[in-house]
């Protein structure tokens, strides 16, 4: 169990630095990370990780319960755009070569309608969250029901189907 424990949470702690050194290449796409700097990075994830696990108060799984809430808030508007996307406006069919290119090739580099449609997905969701750190006016009227996943999913998705599918 130790060893499993080990080899999962050193895979989460790279996974995390490649993660965030991708991120990085974002703005300087002519870096390339060493392996001094992937070491780095790691070691920078660990050491922040182990003080907010120190520093934790209250019941653990309390906490985590909430951190997967807030996931679900902003991973729900997210799947239902790439869902729509792919099946609905796209049928499947991208062209992968302009993924690569540096300037998105026929996607350009920024799909405006889903980022716009991604943030009014986290907007609508507030009303309806409920957690242990926050409880939305309706999730209230309904005895704290944390039902804003499912209003993170049809509201962007219906928007962005409505929206990507027009002729631009």
């Amino acid at each position: 169990m130790a060893t499993s424990t080990l080899v999962s949470s050193t895979m989460q702690v790279y996974c995390a630095a490649l993660s965030s050194l991708t991120f990085l290449q974002t703005f300087r796409a002519d870096w390339k990370p060493t392996g001094l700097a992937r070491a780095m990075a790691a070691v920078l994830i660990l050491l922040t990780s182990a003080l907010i696990t120190i520093n934790l108060t209250g019941n653990t799984l309390d906490i985590l319960n909430n951190v997967i809430a807030l996931l679900l808030a902003v991973l729900s508007p997210w799947t239902a755009i790439n869902l729509v996307d792919y099946y609905l406006i796209r049928h499947g069919q991208y062209d992968i070569a302009s993924l690569f290119q540096r300037d998105g090739g026929i996607y350009g580099q920024v799909n405006r309608p889903a980022l716009a449609c991604y943030m009014l997905g986290i907007l609508v969701q507030i009303p309806f969250l409920s957690n242990g750190l926050y409880v939305g006016p309706i999730a209230s009227l309904y005895g704290g029901i944390d039902f804003s996943w499912v209003i993170g999913i049809l509201v962007p998705g219906a928007v962005y189907w409505f929206w990507a599918r027009r002729p631009h």
